[in-house]
């Protein structure tokens, strides 16, 4: 995953999650809704990551 992420707003998943919602398909929005907050963990995850990352500027 690469360029900065923080300026997006809601992605796909969050989208659809509140779609389904307002459809009534609670299934459909509660799968949704996981994969939109294991998405926002792997982005964190990636975050963290390039920040305890050793910076070389040479």
């Amino acid at each position: 995953m690469s360029g900065d992420h923080s300026t997006l707003g809601p992605g796909v998943h969050e989208t659809e999650a509140l779609t389904a919602l307002e459809n009534g398909d609670i299934e459909t929005a509660k799968v949704r809704a996981q994969l939109a907050q294991a998405a926002a963990v792997n982005r964190l995850a990636s975050v963290l990551q390039q920040a305890a990352a050793p910076n070389y500027d040479l």
